[in-house]
């Protein structure tokens, strides 16, 4: 019985049926190729599209999220390490503490540990520390030691200006970076399924043959 040759845009389709291994290894090598490259430009062209749809949602929520940054921050907000001293200037204590997770933010106190007994996770700054939790395990980075062991932090100022001329000189810089990392991963995706549901259907032909030896013996 003669096997058909695959049809180019047929291929998409047949990889799901356990008639493909068949029709695939009787084809020629330049059927192969066809079948390859179909492959290619399947898992590039879907690849594209879903990397084009998450660019255009990253881009939309970081617009979101810039606007709502620049709205809630005082123009006159600034962030000073100085002495070994942390200060945060003309921006209230934010604390949170729900269920498991705490986080105080206030430098015009000496917030502690003690603060954090009860909880799973937290995340505390005062002018001196910066304290985590995690995992029932609390660390300590004192400020004093950061500015000894880097002496760029001596006399760190941190202002709202310096953030968003930070996102405006560097924001091409990470959506290219974004789009290559999506770009590869999507495409690898794609591949690493299309060759699972080729080992899929090997298998299950494997199991089938194996069934039917121990039937007929």
């Amino acid at each position: 019985m003669k096997t058909k040759n695959l049809k180019f845009w047929k291929r998409g389709i047949d990889i799901f049926k356990p008639c493909f291994l068949t029709k695939f290894l009787v084809e020629k090598n330049t059927k192969k190729l066809h079948s390859w490259g179909f492959w290619f430009l399947a898992n590039g062209f879907f690849a594209i599209i879903f990397t084009g749809f998450s660019t255009f949602k990253i881009i939309n929520l970081s617009a979101e999220l810039y606007n709502k940054f620049d709205e809630t921050v005082a123009d006159d907000v600034s962030i000073t390490l100085t002495n070994s001293e942390l200060s945060i200037n003309n921006l209230p204590p934010y604390i949170y503490d729900e269920k498991n997770v705490f986080i105080h933010i206030d430098t015009n106190e000496n917030i502690d540990t003690d603060a954090l007994e009860n909880k799973e996770v937290g995340f505390v700054v005062n002018k001196n520390n910066l304290i985590i939790k995690d995992s029932n395990k609390i660390q300590i980075f004192n400020f004093q030691d950061l500015t000894q062991k880097n002496k760029q932090f001596t006399d760190f100022n941190l202002t709202k200006q310096d953030v968003e001329n930070f996102i405006t000189n560097n924001k091409t810089k990470f959506l290219a970076s974004f789009v290559s990392i999506l770009l590869i991963a999507s495409f690898l995706f794609l591949s690493i399924f299309y060759l699972f549901i080729i080992l899929l259907w090997s298998l299950v032909l494997f199991l089938i043959k194996l069934l039917l030896g121990h039937a007929y013996k």
